[in-house]
């Protein structure tokens, strides 16, 4: 059975060699540890389909060459080009112990008020900052810095995360 909990942790940027090697290009934050890797998971059409590593090198912390079981051309690895690539979130670590930002895509987001912001629908990371999008009730899209600092606690179990949101932020986020 398929994990529920599976977080986008990067994508299949192009082919490597004529094997069927593919390039993944991971966000630094994901926590990935390429040398406990067996599978990964790739959304193909809204569906994450299981894909054996055969073989895999970490050419630095955000580009691993992967060799999956069954892909053996240029051309099948070419098909999975631009795939998103999914893990567990068991499968993940931060140096530090924390939560990689990525896996609380899908949480529920409260400031410390307890006012329910809406959803956190994706995580962006930029090279200064970090973003989560939050979908509100509305149907209008929040960004919210990404910052270790403003979350003040997050509850796994019922999927839900608080932050002290800066004064303003919610204002400047409202603006049309």
């Amino acid at each position: 059975m398929i994990d529920t909990q599976l977080v986008e942790v990067g994508f299949i940027q192009r082919t490597h060699g004529v094997k069927g090697e593919i390039q993944i290009s991971v966000a630094s934050s994901a926590g990935v540890l390429p040398e406990e890797l067996e599978l990964v998971f790739l959304d193909i059409e809204g569906i994450p389909v299981p894909f054996f590593i055969q073989g895999i090198v970490a050419i630095s912390d955000e580009i691993l060459i992967v060799k999956f079981d069954e892909v053996d051309s240029v051309e099948e690895a070419a098909e999975l080009v631009g795939l998103r690539v999914l893990l567990p979130c068991g499968c993940l670590s931060n140096d530090d112990g924390g939560v990689p930002f990525s896996s609380l895509v899908g949480y529920r987001l409260f400031s410390t008020k307890n006012e329910e912001l809406g959803i956190i629908t994706r995580y962006e990371e930029f090279a200064y900052n970090a973003l989560f999008a939050v979908t509100a009730k509305s149907g209008k899209e929040l960004l919210i810095p990404a910052a270790e600092n403003l979350i003040s606690r997050i509850d796994d179990a019922e999927r839900i995360v608080w932050m002290d949101i800066p004064q303003g932020l919610l204002e400047v986020n409202s603006m049309d």
